[in-house]
């Protein structure tokens, strides 16, 4: 309505500004009339002032409050991926964090001021030829043959610029990962001096789309210059048009004034309309992004800790089962003829036909070469993979059947890699617990104690409350693995799972820690892939993996008699002690 207004007041106000104007009245009349004239447009400009104001904040408002929900769903779809999602050809960080970040900033486009200000446009254009035609008929007819020029030189430009923007984020979404995959490798990249290759993979990653995004801009800079043009030959038909009528006595001058505005300013609103293409091109590109993210949803709704429901006809218990009473000593796992290829390698199935049975309570090492397949066995446990083939069970209950991840309350894992995030160390080890538990400062020394650390963190000037940085780069290596190893054991799991988690640590510290894990033996089941002689030989159950099959399985002394790869492993280490 605001525009409605002030179309119509603008063009009515002109019309009579010029038409008083004339030299046909007195000097005194003009003067009246000119200060008269020049009240009604200084009190539209503060009704623009204000109607403009109200409508951007509210349209503002309404747009952040949309961002913000389309960036939490948005991230929260990322996060209810699978890991197998997540590690498919095409996904990279950047071009998941592009989801958040850019694409819903475009978005913004769509439902802030933008659309506030379009929404002006076309209300001023119809105002402009309804206003018109109601005027002077004649000269609208005439002039509203323009309009469809306007809209279809738009049109055209709008899909040229859309073409345009989408091959440009591709381009710039692999340009970015291998910056974002530079700066996170940075000490890798100056150990090696690896600076100009950098540099010259970033420029070439550039360059590749670079002829095919030059014919882009050629084609939508043709139609950008003819919408832009469009105002002028809409002016031209005006003057030549209008004057004749005026000629011919079918309109005053002014009326022929009130007419010309109201149809220059729709043509100009109109192509002003258009200038906003590259934002509503770019909106339109990154909303279809972001639908396509969220049509990603799990078909099912992850049940509620008060109320899990189990899928699939052979379950006849909750997932909450798998922590009940009936499984008193750690959880019993069965590996049963598993196949597994990872999305990027589909014909590599490592493991291929894989067998294993673990009783609740045993200590069991997985041992083998690298790319044996023993990480990709802790995965499928925690069902960040499923398998090809197969079965992966947990207290004799279907993992790829359990609808929600609710099983994992009662898993623990430690991987090689770890993951620490910037905070305090509370911080850090208090995200071990299990969703819901209240931690007590008890259960962090508790835990702490048990991996070696807590004399440690109480050496630092504020103890627990101490900020380790981004990824805990204050702290060393072998600080992180048992801080870890502390945040694994806060959730006093039923079943460890440990990834080479001791490789950071000195003979001393690992002895600790497998001797915590000696104590815990009797209430917890324990998998760990390990290398060194001094853990694998104090395990219950060792099974030795090579190639994705399990080729020996054993105790310590009986594998040193049977398996010629164990054997040979041991005595080499033996001789390098």
């Amino acid at each position: 309505m605001k525009a409605v207004h002030f179309i119509d007041s603008c063009s009515v106000i002109f019309g009579n500004t010029v038409s008083s104007l004339s030299t046909c009245h007195s000097s005194q009349d003009i003067a009246r009339s000119g200060r008269f004239w020049a009240l009604l447009f200084f009190i539209l400009a503060i009704v623009e002032f204000s109607a403009n104001f109200l409508m951007s904040f509210c349209f503002g408002r309404v747009s952040e409050s949309v961002i913000e929900r389309i960036r939490i769903a948005s991230y929260s779809t990322l996060l209810a991926q699978d890991v197998e999602w997540h590690h498919s050809d095409g996904i990279t960080p950047a071009t998941l964090l592009s989801y958040i970040t850019t694409d819903t900033n475009a978005i913004a486009g769509l439902t802030g001021t933008i659309v506030g200000t379009g929404m002006s446009i076309i209300i001023s254009m119809v105002a402009g030829v309804i206003l018109s035609h109601i005027v002077a008929w004649r000269i609208a007819v005439v002039l509203i043959g323009c309009i469809p020029i306007l809209l279809g030189a738009g049109i055209m430009k709008f899909r040229s610029l859309a073409t345009f923007h989408r091959k440009h984020a591709e381009a710039y979404a692999n340009a970015t990962g291998l910056a974002v995959e530079a700066v996170d490798t940075i000490r890798t990249i100056a150990a090696y001096s690896l600076e100009e290759d950098a540099v010259t993979t970033y420029h070439e990653a550039l360059q590749a789309p670079y002829s095919e995004i030059l014919r882009s801009v050629l084609r939508s800079n043709v139609w950008f210059a003819t919408a832009y043009s469009a105002s002028s030959l809409v002016y031209a038909l005006a003057y030549w048009w209008g004057s004749k009528n005026v000629a011919d006595g079918y309109y005053s001058q002014t009326r022929f004034f009130i007419v010309l505005p109201a149809m220059l300013f729709s043509a100009q609103r109109c192509g002003q309309l258009l200038s906003m293409a590259p934002d509503f091109s770019k909106s339109r590109i990154s909303a279809a992004r972001i639908l396509d993210l969220l049509d990603l949803r799990t078909p099912y709704k992850p049940p509620s800790r008060q109320s899990r429901q189990s899928t699939g006809d052979d379950l006849e218990k909750d997932t909450s089962d798998l922590q009940d009473a009936s499984f008193p000593c750690g959880a019993e796992v069965r590996i049963q003829d598993v196949h597994f290829s990872y999305p990027v390698r589909p014909d590599d199935s490592i493991p291929r036909g894989l067998d294993l049975h673990i009783i609740p309570g045993q200590f069991c090492a997985l041992v083998g070469p690298s790319g044996a397949g023993k990480s990709t066995i802790i995965a499928m446990i925690e069902k960040f993979y499923a398998p090809t083939s197969g079965v992966v069970s947990i207290d004799g209950r279907d993992i790829s059947k359990l609808s929600g991840t609710e099983f994992r309350d009662s898993i623990s894992l430690v991987q090689q890699d770890n993951i620490l995030f910037e905070g305090s160390i509370r911080f850090n080890l208090s995200l071990g617990a299990r969703p819901g538990q209240i931690v007590t400062d008890e259960q962090l020394e508790e835990a702490c104690r048990l991996a070696d650390i807590h004399e440690t963190i109480q050496s630092l000037p504020e103890g627990y409350d101490t900020c380790i940085g981004p990824n805990g780069g204050h702290l060393s290596e072998g600080q992180k693995q048992r801080l870890s190893i502390a945040r694994a054991l806060l959730r006093k799991p039923r079943l460890l799972l440990l990834d080479e988690s001791t490789s950071a640590l000195d003979a001393q510290s690992e002895r600790s820690i497998q001797d915590t894990l000696d104590k815990l033996r009797a209430g917890i089941t324990v998998i760990a892939i390990a290398h060194r002689l001094y853990t694998v030989e104090r395990a219950d159950q060792i099974f030795v993996i090579e190639e994705g099959q399990c080729t020996a399985r054993g105790t310590h002394q009986q594998l040193m008699r049977t398996s010629e790869t164990y054997r040979t492993n041991a005595l080499r280490q033996m001789l390098d002690a």
